[in-house]
This record gives structure tokens, sequence and C-alpha cells, in this order.
């Protein structure tokens, strides 16, 4: 039985602890996801409007820009952007090893993209949080009736974690609100205390504080069947009760826990987010005050002499304003005029469009937007510039891929091994383990890299290898040939495996050979008749 007291105790201890880091979040929230921006104070109302501080968008569209752009780079819709690969390389080569690893990255691809999985909507919803805060937190468990995969995403603001030893997060602590109704509904009556169950009756609408808990386990029986015996532990409790309402398990741990860049001692990521704030504040304080040097341009404010003016200025389309004849003659001048406010708008729409790319660099923009298809650009500059992308967010994008997709990747496979979802693994699988290779545009942009450095590398040796062509035996051609259609995008599909490829080559051969031997037979039997009239005895002349 878990100590209630002492989990709310460390959740109260994590959520004091990161009281600055909610005061940064507050802040980028308000210019680059105003939706998310309840860190100090919650919203009173649902679907507030919460943009009064933003007089420039531009940092909203570069924030949800690049996290669109991650998504169509790491997880495309239209390709199989993982694999199933065994450990050992060799077992691929295996025909039935091939063909069940295709049918189990098919089969969790279908599952992913199921409509009741969602997985599309929340992973957009934890890279926008991701870019934005520099932290994103998805759950990767399945449906009520255990049918398919299910993917939440779960505010920062609600979310504490917590790593282990060796830097990895490993316990998350996340505050709910659930309705009477809503916890009777999933927890059911005997769970809950007195207070929700009166409630679900006369306000099944009011709402009760709930803590989420998974971290390791500690006092299972290993390899004891059993939820309460699975390497994480899990447990809801009632807060304002200190109510344990359920205790679970889970084999894996089910978060997939992202951070963008981690700093030495700091538990929480930052992103682009980060670099961009100072800029993206500025900008909204330079399109405020363009808009009121704007609005006074267009519509200048008025100068009038006080005893010059018979009633009030009407500057609304077609009104009259009468002044004193006499003071205009006195004065040489009508006693009315606009008041000339010297506004540089140019400079300061040219201040602002500096500060614009300033936001847009902080979001990768100029990166990730590589014009391959320039007519201008020559092959060897489209590489050069994929050599520039690899270097600015390549090491970014690894470790997306480790803590991110490999953590959703390996711990959607768990769960649909352990339902039957796949057919039984080959003997030559069974007791070995499943690697997971992630196939996006960067990796792509990497092999095209390679291979255009194979092709430079070709054409250098060419004057040495027609001087002497046995230095090529230096290359593995099948390790370029089976790499090469990676770069180019070539489906995988249409390559024959290992085995089809050998037994080809060996029908081959063993075709040239049999060609080979009629042929020296055939020359063998001409020889033959060709030498048979020197062989036979010559017929002796007749006596007589």
């Amino acid at each position: 039985m878990p100590d209630v007291k002492a989990l709310i105790d460390r959740r109260n201890k994590l959520k004091e602890a990161r009281r600055t880091w909610e005061q940064t979040w507050q802040e980028l929230a308000e210019v680059l996801t105003p939706s998310r921006a309840d860190f100090i104070t919650e919203s009173s109302t649902d679907g507030e409007r919460r943009t009064d501080k933003i007089f420039d968008s531009t940092p909203r569209q570069a924030c949800r820009s690049l996290a669109a752009g991650i998504d169509s780079f790491l997880m495309p819709r239209n390709v199989q952007w993982f694999h199933a690969r065994p450990r050992f390389a060799d077992l691929l080569s295996l025909e039935n090893v091939r063909l069940w690893s295709e049918t189990v990255e098919q089969r969790m691809f279908n599952a992913f993209y199921a409509r009741t999985a969602r997985f599309g909507q929340r992973t957009g919803e934890v890279l926008r949080d991701l870019v934005t805060f520099g932290t994103g937190v998805l759950f990767i468990g399945e449906t009520a009736d255990a049918q398919g995969l299910l993917f939440r995403s779960f505010h920062l603001r609600d979310t504490l974690i917590a790593e282990n030893e060796e830097g990895v997060v490993d316990t998350i602590f996340i505050d709910m609100k659930l309705t009477a109704r809503q916890a009777m509904q999933r927890y059911g009556e005997d769970s809950l205390s007195q207070e929700v169950r009166e409630a679900e009756t006369k306000h099944p609408d009011r709402t009760f504080k709930f803590l989420w808990v998974v971290q390791p386990r500690r006092d299972g029986q290993v390899g004891k069947a059993g939820p309460r015996n699975m390497p994480f532990a899990s447990f809801v409790i009632e807060v304002e009760d200190k109510r344990l309402v359920r205790e679970s398990g889970y084999e894996e741990f089910p978060f997939a826990v992202v951070r963008w860049d981690t700093s030495s001692g700091e538990l929480y990521g930052r992103g682009p987010g980060h670099v961009a704030l100072p800029d993206a504040s500025v900008l909204q304080a330079m399109g405020k005050t363009l808009l009121v040097a704007g609005q006074r341009a267009v519509d200048p404010p008025m100068w009038a002499i006080s005893d010059g003016i018979l009633s009030a200025p009407r500057t609304y389309p077609g009104g009259m304003t009468y002044f004193d004849g006499e003071a205009a003659r006195r004065f040489g001048r009508p006693p009315l005029g606009e008041l000339s406010t010297q506004a540089q708008i140019p400079l300061g729409r040219e201040m602002q469009n500096d500060t614009r790319e300033q936001v847009w660099g902080a979001f990768f923009r100029n990166v990730l937007q590589l014009p391959v298809n320039a007519p201008r650009m020559t092959a060897t500059e489209v590489i050069e510039r994929k050599e520039e992308m690899l270097r600015a967010v390549g090491p970014v994008f690894g470790q997306l891929e480790t803590d991110f997709l490999a953590a959703t990747v390996e711990r959607a496979f768990g769960i649909m091994l352990r339902a039957g979802a796949f057919p039984p693994p080959p003997l030559e699988l069974q007791g070995k383990d499943l690697d997971f290779r992630f196939e996006s545009p960067i990796l792509r942009a990497k092999n095209q890299i390679e291979m255009a450095g194979l092709a430079r590398t070709l054409e250098m040796l060419l004057p040495l290898v027609q001087a002497q062509p046995d230095m090529i035996d230096n290359f593995e051609g099948d390790a370029i040939a089976r790499a090469a259609p990676y770069a180019g995008g070539f489906p995988t599909a249409w390559l024959k495996s290992t085995d089809v490829r050998d037994a080809g080559r060996q029908a081959r051969a063993a075709a040239a050979e049999a060609q080979q031997a009629a042929q020296l037979a055939q020359q063998g039997a001409r020889a033959l008749r060709d030498a048979a009239p020197v062989l036979m005895p010559q017929e002796e002349a007749p006596v007589g």
C-alpha cells in the first residue's frame, strides 16, 4: 500500500521547486501560445480571449510552422517512418523474418493512425509544447476495451517529472480535474469518497482534484503476474480526501517526455521559444507602437484656437465645423488644423521586419525550408545546403528520435505484442531483441550526402582505375547498391531480399556453367568429326 501523504508531499515539493520555470513559461505562452497562458493564474472562463498582449502574430506563426515542420520531418503520414529490425542484421536476410517484420510495421502504422488513437492530434500538441516551452509530454496507452492504441497529451502546467540516476525521466505526477460524474464513470462508486458520491447525485458537474502518479515500483514481486507486480506502479489519489482511488501498473514507462535541450542541473528543457522570447516580446511592443503611429498618421490629432471655433470640431465624414471668420483674418489662417507628429513609420517598419527575421531564425525557418527545387542551384549547392541543415538541426532531431519516437514506438509495440496483435514470430527471432529504425527526410538527406561523397570519390579515382582496374575491388558494391535507394527515396519494398538476390545469382552462374559446358561439348564433337578421316584406316587397292 503506497503512502498517499508522502506522494502528495513529494508532488508539492516538486511543484514549489519549479516556480521559476512557470514564470518563464507564462511569458512564453503569452506571446507564442496564448491558449496555454495559465501557468500563474488559472483562466476563469473556458474559451476566454487571451490575445490582449498580441500585436504581431509572427512569433505564433513561426512557432506553429516549426512544430508542423518537425511533425512532417519525423513522422510523415504518407511514409512508413519506422522499421522493425532484428538486432542481428543477418537475420533480416531470411525471408520469413523479413515478412514478419514488415507485418509488424504495417499493423503498428495502421494502429497509430486509427481514428480512435488520436495520434496525429496529440503529437501535434506535444510538439507545439516542445517548441514553445522546451518540454512536451505524451501518454501511450490503450483504449478501454483494449482494442487499440490511445494517445494523450498533458498540459505542462499540470505535469511534474523526476529523473533517475541516469538522467532518464521515470517518474511523473499529473494533476487532474474531474467532475463527479466523470470520476464515477472512470473509477466506480466503491473507490471514491462519500463527498464525490453525493455530488454525483446532486451536482454531477462539480469538479474534484485528483493526482495521478507513475513511478518505478519498489515493492512488487519480479516475475509474478498482476498489475501490482509490474515494473512501473500507477496510483490515482483523490487529493482532498487523501484517498487512494486506484492502483495499477505498466510493463513500460507509459510516457514519452521529450525535451529540446537540457542544461546540466536542470530538469526541464529549453526550446526555440526561449531563444525567440526577447525578440518576440520586443516585436509586440513594436507592433503596438506602429499601430498607434499608423492610426495617428491616418487620423491625425487636431489643434484649434480656443476662441476661434464656434462648435466642437466634427472629424467624421461629412462633418461641418464652424469657426469665427474674424479670428481667421486676425491669425491669417483657419483656426483649425492637423497636429504633425513627425512619425517615422518607414523606419519603424524596417526595425520591425528585422526583428521578425530574428524570430523566424530562432525557429529555424531559413534552415528547414531548403530551396532544393530552385532552378539556379546546382546539385553541389543543394548538397551543401543539406549539410548545413544537418549541422544545425541534426543533433536535435537525433535526440527527438531517441526520446520521443523510440519511446513511443517501443511502448506501442509492447502493448500490441501483449494483446496478440501480431502473428507468432519466426523461430529465428524468438528470444531475440527487436530494434526500430526511423526513416525521415533528415536521414534521407544524410544518405544523399553520403552518396554524393561516393560520386565525388569515384570521379576523383576514375583516372587511377583506368590505369589499375583492380583498384575498384576496394569498394563493397552490394552495400553501395542497397544503400543508394534510401538516398533517392526509392521504396525499399522494391528491393529484392538478399536470399532472392543470391538465388538469382546462383541460377545465372549455373546457367552460365551449363552453357559453357554445352559449348565445350559442341567444340569437342566438332573436333572429333574433323579428325575422323585421319583416324579411319585407308581402303586397300584391288588386286589384279
